[in-house]
């Protein structure tokens, strides 16, 4: 059926907009926005993303402030206006390409309200695309970019109002079927006069799938890819969740880049109900910490004496061998 997009010159395949050339269910048109308070307050990130093979658009917000896990859930069935990003008190805008974004929330279950406009520090970086196939099936098909930048507006959640946040978003687009996937780690910091954004996944067994990403220097748009990232990661005693890493980029060029982080929060993501958890109930923890299949952690980063801070996302469904006495696989292979 024909839509407001079909009146715009986008169409990639002999059909209308509605339609993608891919007819498996996995495949997903996504944004993702991270956002943390300077001070170390407060953290949080929204993912959001249209299904049109299950006629769908669903996401998830989740944060952390004082020791406190808040989620948040939204869905809702596309009438043919994919170009609409709205569900459940969320919307989002394009304000300007490229540049500047518009997200507001206003949620009851959890009490959590937003106004905030992402303004870009730099032009997006546009990851190499990434093709891998499990078992001779195509697992993941994608492309993607990502943006780092700073946010005017605010996000009010446990009785405190936060104003000054930095974050990263990304773009994403194509077939990405997670309960297939194994381990990526996503690493995205703001530091002073630059950004860091850094992809890295691999099979259990430890083959790499893609590792990709660069630093983005703030008025300039040449930048050396990175391509390889080796990674260490410390874990909190007897948990799952990481404590600790020492990442080393390799670029394109042969100059390697040594990072080292330390988490100050961790935003456990996994199926949910909507509500708070009480981090500091050893109880709650415990469970977040072992049913987690994605950790986003607002970490601080040391590059030299270049100290930033930002999000690395660790995905881990389908486990490593590296780390098998924490990440096993949640998914029967």
């Amino acid at each position: 059926m024909i839509s407001v997009m079909d009146e715009y010159l986008v169409h990639q395949i002999e059909s209308t907009v509605d339609h993608v050339a891919s007819t498996d269910v996995n495949w997903q048109d996504r944004f993702y926005f991270n956002f943390l308070d300077r001070q170390g307050r407060f953290s949080g990130l929204l993912g959001y993303g249209a299904y049109p093979n299950r006629n769908i658009q669903e996401g998830v917000f989740r944060a952390v402030c004082d020791n406190k896990l808040y989620i948040a859930n939204f869905t809702r069935t596309v009438n043919h206006d994919r170009e609409k990003i709205f569900a459940d008190g969320l919307a989002v805008n394009v304000v300007e390409p490229m540049k500047k974004w518009r997200v507001s929330f206003d949620l009851k279950d959890p009490a959590v309200k937003a106004d905030l406009e992402f303004s870009g520090r730099n032009v997006p970086y546009e990851f190499v695309p990434i093709f891998h196939r499990r078992n001779g099936q195509v697992v993941w098909n994608q492309v993607h970019y990502t943006q780092a930048g700073s946010y005017t507006g605010s996000v009010s959640i446990g009785g405190q109002t936060f104003t000054d946040l930095v974050g990263i978003r990304d773009r994403s687009w194509g077939l990405r079927n997670i309960q297939e996937l194994d381990l990526w780690i996503w690493v995205s910091a703001n530091f002073g006069s630059y950004w860091l954004t850094a992809w890295h996944s691999e099979t259990a067994a430890g083959k790499v799938i893609c590792s990709d990403g660069a630093i983005m220097y703030d008025g300039k748009t040449e930048v050396v890819p990175i391509v390889h990232m080796e990674h260490d990661i410390q874990f909190e005693p007897g948990k799952r969740t990481p404590k600790s890493a020492r990442y080393l980029l390799t670029d394109e060029n042969g100059k390697r880049t040594e990072v080292l982080a330390q988490a100050r929060d961790t935003i456990f993501v996994g199926l949910v109900p909507p509500g708070v958890v009480d981090l500091s109930d050893p109880g709650q923890l415990d469970m977040q910490d072992k049913t987690a299949g994605i950790f986003d952690q607002m970490q601080e980063f040391r590059v030299g004496s270049d100290v930033g801070r930002g999000l690395t996302e660790f995905l881990v469904v389908g486990g490593s061998e590296k780390y098998k006495d924490r990440w096993t696989a949640m998914v029967p292979r």
